[in-house]
């Protein structure tokens, strides 16, 4: 489990340092750049679902995985409905760049291991 999340940080660092910021994000065209913003969230999906594969509470397993589906469906139809007509405002694609960049980090991963310890130490609901 911590090493897969040790890959999702390394990941997280990859797509911050060479395509959010330094010389390459800025000198690299746009769509090169998004591009590679998405190749990144699409491999930090197996990677975390490799991390929760044996895992007991196997719905932190389906979280993470409908999460991220649901996600990346949102950021790409919005991207090509904004590459089709032109149609959002700046306000609304930096909240987009802003769910691309929480699901592009380790955030999402720590989340479930902390609702993982949480559901661990709760006591059972007796049965009625």
């Amino acid at each position: 489990m911590w090493l897969a999340f040790t890959f999702v940080v390394l990941l997280c660092c990859i797509d911050y340092m060479y395509f959010t910021e330094g010389w390459g994000a800025i000198l690299m065209n746009d769509r090169t750049r998004k591009i590679a913003h998405l190749l990144i969230l699409l491999a930090i999906i197996p990677v975390g679902y490799i991390g929760w594969f044996r895992h007991p509470m196997q719905w932190l397993k389906k979280v993470w995985i409908w999460s991220h589906i649901v996600s990346i469906t949102a950021i790409v139809l919005i991207g090509a409905v904004c590459y089709a007509v032109g149609y959002f405002d700046k306000a609304f694609l930096k909240k987009i760049g802003d769910l691309r960049l929480f699901f592009c980090s380790p955030v999402p991963y720590f989340m479930l291991y902390i609702l993982s310890v949480i559901s661990r130490n709760m006591p059972q609901v007796a049965q009625k």
